[in-house]
């Protein structure tokens, strides 16, 4: 049971982050190509806050000394590579510095521009903690009252989220029926009792733990909701439709704070109702494959950060009322996936796509995409057909390592290189870094196709704001 509820929940927090997977992922790095005027062509190197980073290491092409020689350079103090005459066409542009993650451009020029790395967040979270208040007396009756604590995140968060801040990957232990029961670790559960068939339950978790491995001023929500207690229970426990319990939850308010995080963590405490969900709007399920499901979140934004007010499973072509702050205009998130079953519960698969839409607008996914297929240095999938305008290819290699949590574990997946292609490719050739690539664990190639609602030039970190539909698989590396 302790696996299903977590699993619950996870529909939950997909929705803060406008995303796409079930695995535990790290935040990535930020490629930009801004241009800027020097006397020969040159790149600047820096990270977010346009502070220089020192001797970042810069392979131009596939491979060391091809295309032409020299091709492996060093910036200098500042930041700064004047970039070679030989250097005259279309190729890619890998650049790596210490405590930075590795990027690619496939379709690098040769022309002055500037690049902007994110930090490597490195492989250990940090942990964000507190108390989650305002739920005032709550009535005894059959419905299990909650707080779900998220790291708020902007619009780019949609392919380099960091599902680790959405649903922890520690368990909290509480009792229930005399079983002990697992539940992530950012859920608070108020003081309350639940009945629940003829027996009484009391609950009081008021602690969370969220755990992020981002540092500096950082955005929090709490979601305010509750379910019927036994509805949720009876459904999980029979192994019934998991979508049917995700139907039981009941979002009502929600909550702000924000905190300084650094290295050490830091403790926020969130209270709930600042914020109400009292509109409601309709949304309209295609038609798809009876053996794929779709769930779909309902966001509302505040100060460019965005937060969840609703969710609900949809059937093929089903229509259904979703909640959002009155005087708000909302967009909604929506998957569509697959899962299987186990002797543990559903196994939400790797393959996915998710759509992003505005009210009126219709839900269209770009095709699931099979198995990427890795051949030594050249990654192939099979692009799909679409019709909306193709904004990039994402390739990503990703670290995955096996974290426990009582009986429970987790995959951990950490990202350690970001390749972006301008057009949508069916082969990606992956430079040789001449010092080697290498993983602590176990690692995947995740790929991903990015749609837009309208025409963009280049493909980079910046058109993750303006995606509107991708689709995503994975294959093994290693």
């Amino acid at each position: 049971m302790k696996f299903q509820i977590s699993l619950l929940f996870l529909f939950l927090a997909l929705s803060a982050c406008q995303n796409n997977t079930t695995s535990v992922q790290t935040p990535s790095t930020n490629f930009q190509l801004d241009e800027f005027e020097f006397f020969s062509p040159t790149l600047l190197i820096q990270d977010k806050n346009g502070n220089a980073i020192p001797n970042a290491k810069v392979l131009i092409g596939y491979q060391i000394n091809e295309p032409f020689e020299n091709n492996f350079l060093i910036a200098d103090d500042a930041g700064v590579l004047d970039l070679p005459n030989e250097w005259n066409t279309e190729l890619p542009l890998t650049v790596e510095a210490q405590g930075f993650l590795r990027i690619t451009h496939l379709n690098a020029h040769p022309k002055s521009q500037i690049i902007t790395l994110i930090k490597d967040p490195g492989y250990n979270p940090i942990e964000v903690k507190g108390v989650v208040n305002g739920f005032g007396d709550l009535p005894t009756d059959k419905h299990m009252d909650f707080g779900m604590v998220i790291k708020m995140m902007k619009r780019d968060g949609l392919v380099s989220f960091d599902l680790n801040e959405l649903i922890s990957p520690y368990n909290d232990y509480i009792t229930a029926m005399g079983q002990r029961v697992g539940i992530p670790s950012n859920l608070s559960l108020p003081n309350q009792k639940v009945k629940y068939s003829i027996l009484t339950l009391g609950f009081n978790k008021p602690q969370y733990r969220s755990y992020t491995r981002q540092q500096g001023l950082l955005n929090y929500y709490v979601a305010q909701g509750n379910f019927h207690f036994k509805n949720v229970v009876d459904i999980l426990r029979s192994g019934g439709d998991l979508f049917s319990a995700i139907d039981e939850l009941n979002l009502t308010s929600g909550g702000f704070n924000h905190q300084v995080v650094g290295p050490q963590g830091a403790t926020l405490n969130l209270k709930v109702g600042q914020v109400k969900f009292n509109a409601s709007t309709q949304i309209h399920a295609p038609q798809y494959p009876s053996d794929l499901f779709v769930a779909s979140v309902t966001l509302n934004k505040r100060n460019d950060n965005y937060f969840p007010t609703d969710i609900v499973s949809l059937k093929p072509g089903e229509s259904k009322s979703v909640r959002y702050v009155a005087g708000e205009t909302p967009e909604f998130v929506s998957l569509l996936g697959k899962s299987e079953q186990s002797a543990s519960g559903p196994i939400i698969q790797p393959q996915m796509s998710l759509t992003i839409t505005q009210i009126n607008e219709n839900i269209e996914f770009i095709p699931h995409i099979p198995k990427p297929v890795l051949k030594e240095n050249l990654l192939k999938a099979e692009v799909p057909n679409y019709s909306f305008y193709k904004a990039g290819t994402y390739a990503v290699l990703e670290d995955i390592r096996k974290l426990s949590s009582g009986d429970a574990q987790v995959d951990v997946i950490t990202k350690r290189w970001e390749i972006f292609a301008n057009n949508w490719e069916s082969t990606i050739q992956i430079p040789e870094w001449p010092e080697g690539t290498t993983t602590r664990n176990k690692s995947q190639w995740a790929i991903h196709y990015l749609g837009t609602n309208e025409e963009t030039l280049g493909f980079s970190r910046d058109s993750f704001s303006k995606t509107t539909h991708l689709t995503r698989n994975v294959t093994d590396s290693n």
